[in-house]
Formats: C-alpha cells, sequence, structure tokens
C-alpha cells in the first residue's frame, strides 16, 4: 500500500537526464521509498535506473522501478532499502538479460569482460554496518561508479574494483 501513495508522489518529480548521482541531492532526495526519502534507503533503486541507462536496455522511469521493486525487496518497510538480492527479480520480470553472483572473486574477474554491473557492499563491519548498491560501468580501463555517495553529484572513476569494494565487503554483484 505505501509504495503506491509514495508512487502518486514520486511520479510528479522530474529527474535530470542521465544518470543519478548523489541520492542526498537534487530531485531524487525528494522521492520517497517505503517509510524514508530516497536519500536514505534507495540506492538499489537508483543503482537499477542507472544500469538501465547507461546499458540502453530500457528506459523505465525511477518511480515505477520503486513501485514495483518495494513489496518483494524491502526492508522494514523500507526503513533500510532493499535487499540487493532481490533485484533479480526484477531483471527477470523485465527480460533483461543479467548474471549475478554472491562471490567477489567470481565477480571481479567475470566483470572484467563486461560492461555494466551493479555491486552491493557493506560500508563498514560487514553485516553490522550500512550497505551502499552502485551501478558501474567499465569505460577506457577504468571503473566508473554511478552514485558513489550521498551528496556527491557527478560519477566516480576508479583504477579497480577494490579502490571502493573488497571481498571482505561485497554482498552481490551482477553484470552484463
Amino acid at each position: 500500500m505505501i509504495e503506491k501513495l509514495n508512487y502518486k508522489k514520486n511520479i510528479g518529480i522530474t529527474l535530470p537526464d542521465g544518470t543519478v548521482n548523489g541520492q542526498g541531492v537534487g530531485e531524487i532526495s525528494k522521492m520517497r521509498y517505503g517509510i524514508m526519502p530516497m536519500s536514505w534507503n534507495g540506492c538499489e533503486i537508483i543503482a537499477v535506473y542507472n544500469f538501465l541507462i547507461i546499458s540502453s536496455e530500457k528506459i523505465i522511469p525511477l518511480a515505477d522501478i520503486a513501485r514495483e521493486i518495494y513489496p518483494y525487496g524491502s526492508i522494514c518497510w523500507g526503513f533500510f532499502g532493499t535487499d540487493p538480492n532481490r533485484l533479480i527479480k526484477f531483471f527477470r520480470d523485465h527480460n533483461v538479460t543479467v548474471q549475478h553472483t554472491r562471490k567477489f572473486d567470481v565477480f571481479k574477474s567475470t566483470f572484467k569482460g563486461q560492461k555494466y554491473g551493479i555491486v552491493a557492499f557493506w560500508n563498514g563491519v560487514p553485516k553490522a554496518s550500512s550497505l551502499h548498491t552502485v551501478c558501474i560501468e567499465n569505460r577506457d580501463g577504468k571503473i566508473i561508479v554511478y552514485n558513489r555517495s550521498n551528496r556527491r553529484d557527478y560519477p566516480v572513476a576508479y583504477d579497480n574494483l577494490e579502490e571502493f569494494c573488497d571481498k571482505t565487503h561485497f554482498i552481490v554483484g551482477y553484470f552484463k
């Protein structure tokens, strides 16, 4: 039910063209997911949205993605965002071909030959801290990370995966 109320609010918010970066700034921060603003808990929804944008897979409004994922993916009414392991259901429901793994070494070696992905990782102590989920892109020998942080409104380039996510902190990765 709450996803329907949030949808009515969210659909009226216009996002700028392109990817979403800095979930705590701009129009995205006014959108809601569950009982919280997306500035608090929207990273998985934003990662899916950004993935669809950069991969040119299909364009689905962010408000629609949030409404659809909430019933099966939210944790504690959205207070803790979305279980990143549940994103596969969205991709399957929309016939978006992705692979996923919960093994860091498999993701790391496989993603080298891929173009687009999503990575979820613990921000601090695994299973005892918050997590963050980002969309990533292999481009010109760098890994471009979209929505890297709450206030950074631009993508960030890293030389390798370990610069922002190591084996200990990795939760799940999707790639195409």
